[in-house]
């Protein structure tokens, strides 16, 4: 089983815990928000044109740089267009989907700690049950098997809290090692873009 602890690092020693994610998402506009309203005109890019080597050495170092918007759109360009790597991806993804998951308490607790971890247990999964977009948000860290990098937005809709998955092209760092940013622009070759608050990213 997968298991998934609690991706929000906090909690409260007390009976009533409540998932850190329901107390910091807000209602904004998200980076998914703003990818649907900027339109897909990097839809009609296909990075395969005219691919050379040498092209492809010069994204491979300029996204050890942290520029990683070109390198992550012509990753997903052979994600869609290589028959071999499409399957690869598509049986990885369907095996990981078929698995359960469960939040689990540690072992060898003393009856105080065994009682708040299992009030912890019962809030993380009735949190994690309604989240209606849990499934899709694993399969996405799945694809960082693939890509390196994966990135969920914490998103508070009508319907309740979601995780959207953001293309990993989006996403840029400055240097192998730096913090991620994001890239709303898409700017080629950028390594900064606006900070990443970790309340609101996954």
């Amino acid at each position: 089983m997968i298991k998934i602890l609690d991706l929000f690092r906090k909690k409260t020693p007390s009976a009533g815990f409540t998932p850190a994610a329901r107390r910091t998402w807000v209602s904004t506009l998200s980076a998914t928000d703003a990818i649907v309203q900027a339109g897909g005109w990097r839809d009609s890019h296909n990075p395969l044109r005219g691919l050379t080597p040498w092209y492809v050495t010069g994204l491979v170092e300029a996204a050890q740089r942290g520029a990683q918007t070109e390198f992550q759109w012509l990753l997903k360009w052979i994600r869609d267009e290589d028959a071999v790597v499409a399957a690869l991806v598509e049986r990885s993804l369907s095996a990981l989907s078929a698995l359960e998951w469960d939040v689990l308490i540690p072992e060898h607790l003393d009856a105080g700690q065994k009682a708040l971890a299992e009030a912890q247990q019962a809030a993380l999964k009735e949190f994690y049950t309604g989240l209606r977009s849990l499934r899709e948000s694993i399969e996405a860290i799945g694809l960082a098997r693939f890509t390196g990098c994966a990135f969920l937005e914490k998103v508070a809709t009508a319907d309740g809290p979601r995780l959207c998955p953001v293309p990993p092209w989006y996403f840029v760092r400055n240097g192998s090692r730096g913090p991620w940013a994001y890239n709303p622009t898409l700017s080629m070759g950028a390594t900064t873009g606006i900070p990443l608050d970790p309340r609101g990213w996954v």
